[in-house]
């Protein structure tokens, strides 16, 4: 049985994948990330963070994932070459509900390299032994 909150989402009807039924409300990304928001100083921050992305998030991470593939190109690159500007935008259904979903800019080389280096520590920090 649904949750009244889940009864009318898109995401929560389930779909046959194999021998599996699989509610894609149940799809998530955790994706690390290095915030290098400046600070009061204009000196960028470098906050570690995980971005939990799921529901109507999934789509914009997708594309954010194909759009760092052709930038690294392929993968010859690691992808923390690469910065990308997040920002929230408000989207409007078909039945008049607003609800937030992320907006990824586009990939840009980052130039400075000790930044480069936090990034790969980041990085490594998330590999399991």
């Amino acid at each position: 049985m649904l949750n009244p909150t889940c009864k009318g989402c898109r995401y929560a009807v389930a779909r046959q994948v194999g021998s599996s039924r699989v509610l894609d409300c149940r799809e998530s990304y955790r994706i690390p990330i290095l915030d290098i928001t400046p600070d009061e100083t204009g000196a960028p921050m470098r906050m570690p963070a995980i971005y939990n992305a799921r529901g109507a998030a999934i789509k914009a991470v997708k594309n954010m994932n194909t759009a760092l593939q052709i930038a690294s190109r392929g993968g010859r690159r690691p992808s923390y070459d690469f910065s990308l500007t997040v920002e929230s935008r408000e989207v409007t259904n078909e039945r008049d509900e607003t609800y937030f979903v992320p907006f990824f800019g586009r990939p840009q080389e980052l130039k400075d390299e000790a930044l480069k280096a936090d990034c790969e520590m980041l990085r490594q920090s998330m590999v399991k032994p």
